[in-house]
């Protein structure tokens, strides 16, 4: 039987799918421009191959600067049209779709019953000009990328420069300062696609306010789902009053539509006199526990763990985020138990496996609590 969490999890898969397109369409540009500003540098340490001075060297390449920066320039504004045009385009299709997933998670001879009008293209062009990602325009995004790519490229010329390296290494050390550039900006191609679903979605449902009763919160289960979603995750609002996603960079949390009734027949029946209480009992969420570790070592000293691939499971659908890793603490299997007290770290780990805190409390206001102040919690 078909379920909005099923059907839900397609949506997101095609969604996921042009953010994946757009992260090949920036890479291909940022390529291009590793390229032009490549040219430039090797000039560059031509030149300085031929002066022993530091301060000449300084001074061709602070010349170099505003070259540099005008090509940047140029390469980010072709990102930030193509994450615009791919954004709009899916904006404007939401309507529609947001009310075919619902009728598409009802039995046969039930539907939904939502109504959805078309978003004008004027109204989509005054949306984007004025939504904002944690405080700031998506312009104001760019150009804070862009600025960033560009001193990243200075300071690895600047370090180059100082070793007196030759054109290969140079090249190696463009490519990486580059590629921070490619996932920041595939970051906010992710994040910016992410709030105009949601803005589309959200107005098609708010036309239907007549219909919905609310959300239900939904995070993702999994150890990369932040403290602000996991602590919302299951909670239940009115349509007007609800945290509408993105919450943060790279956020994939969504909005659960609860109908207050269906159409049977043509006519509205109440959601549960049409359904029953049971309704879509057998749905499950997908939780992802992530496998194959292994150790990252990073440039300032410093190491972190990435993962090569993750196990599925399927829980029931009304499972909360700190049920779910509760569930993971206690479970007979080591696996679990392992998984949880890398995510929750050996502390706060035993905090909850002895009993002596819920895990609801390692977390305040959308936030993770320190050690000192779970101490201070059980006092």
């Amino acid at each position: 039987m078909a379920d909005y969490f099923t059907e839900r999890t397609k949506l997101n898969h095609r969604l996921q799918g042009i953010v994946n397109a757009l992260g090949d369409e920036i890479a291909e540009t940022l390529q291009g421009a590793l390229a032009t500003v490549s040219g430039k540098l090797a000039d560059l340490a031509g030149q300085s191959e031929k002066t022993a001075s530091m301060l000449k060297r300084q001074q061709r390449l602070e010349r170099h600067k505003a070259e540099i920066e005008k090509a940047l320039s140029e390469v980010y504004a072709d990102i930030g049209q193509a994450i615009k045009a791919r954004s709009l385009e899916t904006a404007e299709a939401m309507p529609e779709i947001a009310a075919t997933i619902l009728d598409r998670s009802l039995p046969d001879g039930v539907e939904a019953g939502l109504t959805w009008r078309s978003i004008t293209k004027q109204r989509l062009a005054a949306y984007w000009d004025s939504f904002q990602i944690q405080g700031q325009y998506f312009t104001d995004w760019l150009a804070k990328l862009q600025g960033n790519a560009a001193a990243r490229i200075v300071q690895t010329a600047q370090e180059s420069l100082v070793l007196g390296e030759t054109s290969p290494a140079l090249w190696k050390r463009l490519q990486d300062a580059l590629s921070m550039g490619r996932q920041s900006a595939a970051g906010l191609a992710q994040t910016a696609l992410h709030h105009a679903v949601s803005w589309a979605e959200h107005r098609t449902h708010l036309d239907n306010a007549d219909r919905l009763k609310g959300y239900r919160f939904v995070a993702e289960l999994d150890r990369r789902t932040t403290p602000l979603c996991l602590s919302l995750d299951g909670r239940e609002f009115s349509l007007t009053e609800a945290p509408i996603p993105p919450l943060h960079w790279r956020c994939r949390s969504w909005l659960h539509p609860l109908l207050k009734d269906v159409v049977v027949k043509g006519k509205r029946v109440p959601f549960e006199d049409a359904l029953g209480p049971d309704y879509d009992q057998e749905a499950r969420r997908i939780a992802r526990i992530e496998t194959e570790p292994r150790t990252v070592h990073h440039r300032d000293g410093t190491t972190s763990t990435a993962y090569r691939g993750y196990d599925v499971k399927f829980v029931p659908r009304n499972m909360t985020y700190n049920q779910w890793m509760s569930s993971m603490v206690r479970s007979a299997n080591p696996r679990d138990v392992a998984f949880a007290r890398e995510a929750l770290g050996p502390t706060r780990f035993n905090l909850v496996a002895n009993g002596k805190l819920k895990m609801e409390s390692l977390y305040y206001q959308g936030r993770l609590r320190t050690i000192k102040e779970l101490k201070e919690l059980m006092q």
